[in-house]
């Protein structure tokens, strides 16, 4: 048996995260939403790269990603995240956050940063989907 060394991804959960909220600095939905988005987002296989370490369980229409839910608990916990209301979450950017999101995507490459953005408009058009009831 050959000892194969996990491929390293092109950006982190909480990296993904970060840029998102750089792009949308407030943001409200349910968490179950944010995780329906992300699964949504990676079905599409047009992400494939940045989604790697994204992973799923439970059913289509319920699905859950612990990569996603430790991601926005490490940002929560670190101070670049707050959040608000424990049923519809109002999720804001802190003071720290510019900190830390230079933390999480200093090493990671430009064109990635790039894409993510990019993934990260369609990953918001599906939150607002599923926010405003017309992608359930």
């Amino acid at each position: 048996m050959v000892y194969m060394e996990k491929q390293p991804s092109a950006i982190s959960p909480e990296g993904i995260i970060s840029v998102f909220f750089k792009k949308y600095s407030s943001k409200i939905f349910f968490n179950s939403d944010f995780h329906k988005a992300f699964f949504k987002l990676k079905k599409t296989g047009k992400y494939k790269i940045l989604l790697y370490d994204i992973r799923f369980s439970g059913s289509d229409i319920n699905p859950y990603s612990e990569e996603i839910a430790k991601a926005l608990t490490n940002m929560q916990y670190s101070g670049a995240l707050s959040r608000q209301n424990p049923d519809l979450i109002k999720y804001s950017t802190t003071a720290y956050f510019d900190e830390a999101y230079m933390i999480l995507t200093e090493n990671v490459d430009s064109r990635v940063i790039s894409e993510t953005q990019i993934m990260c408009d369609e990953l918001n058009s599906f939150l607002n989907s599923l926010v405003d009831g017309t992608g359930r």
